[in-house]
């Protein structure tokens, strides 16, 4: 009876240590940037559920989970949007940054631009076009690749969902 008990309390310990680890956020938006064009834009009216796991370091993210990398105060995550159709000449991908303090979100909005597809690199009966279809690939991988399009900002608040 005795062990049972220990048993017990020791398990409900433990499951309010791994709840601690889970984080329900909703996000309000408050302002967009379009850089392409330097102007404010009238910000997203609709609201952003994240619910960030601290214990598998996940961030799930209208529906879809995400590994974050985190330094200091700032997590961050990454967004590709894989495009199907190999003759595609754009790309795109968010980067998406939140201080855990502060509450401040930043969805960075990014596209990556190409001359020739994959599609048409590869059409090609040359190994230098292969290379390149290849560096492509290896473009469509990096964040960095690609270019600052629309910042939207968001104050991020702690729910009990």
């Amino acid at each position: 009876m005795k062990r049972t008990l220990t048993l017990s309390v020791l398990l409900l310990v433990l499951s309010g240590f791994l709840q601690a680890n889970i984080i329900n956020l909703e996000c309000t938006y408050y302002k967009s940037y379009n850089w392409n064009k330097s102007e404010t834009r009238k910000p997203p009216s609709d609201s952003l559920s994240l619910r960030l796991d601290k214990s598998k370091k996940e961030i799930e993210y209208k529906g879809i989970l995400f590994p974050y990398t985190q330094n200091r105060n700032l997590v961050t995550w990454d967004v590709f949007y894989p495009r199907k159709e190999l003759d595609a000449k754009m790309h795109l991908a968010q980067k998406i940054e939140l201080n855990i303090v502060t509450g401040l979100l930043e969805q960075n909005f990014k596209t990556l631009k190409v001359n020739e597809s994959i599609q048409e690199l590869l059409g090609h009966d040359s190994p230098r076009k292969n290379l390149e279809a290849a560096n492509v690939i290896m473009k469509l991988k990096d964040i960095n690749s690609y270019e600052l399009g629309i910042t939207h900002s968001a104050n991020c608040s702690t729910t009990d969902k």
